[in-house]
């Protein structure tokens, strides 16, 4: 499934600004020698900790090991 986008909607234990995440996110993530990209990161609901994520390709378990180098749990995780 190459090149169709994928939405989820994330519930962290803790939900850092949203510029962080873009800049983190945006330019991609180191893990396991892969760089780990999203297309776009947005923040729903800061106080929940709801957070939109688009990806262009999903590795695996791609959304838990960025936000783990952030030092973040998803706490849970929905494709929408």
């Amino acid at each position: 499934t190459a090149g169709v986008e994928k939405v989820y909607l994330l519930k962290l234990n803790d939900c850092p600004s949203e510029a962080l995440l873009v800049d983190h996110f945006l330019h991609g993530i180191e893990s396991e020698g892969e760089l780990l990209r999203a297309k776009s990161i947005q923040v729903v609901d800061r106080e929940e900790g709801m957070v939109k994520v688009i990806l262009k390709e999903g590795k695996k378990r791609q959304l838990h090991r960025m936000f783990n180098s952030l030092g973040i749990k998803v706490l849970d995780l929905q494709r929408i």
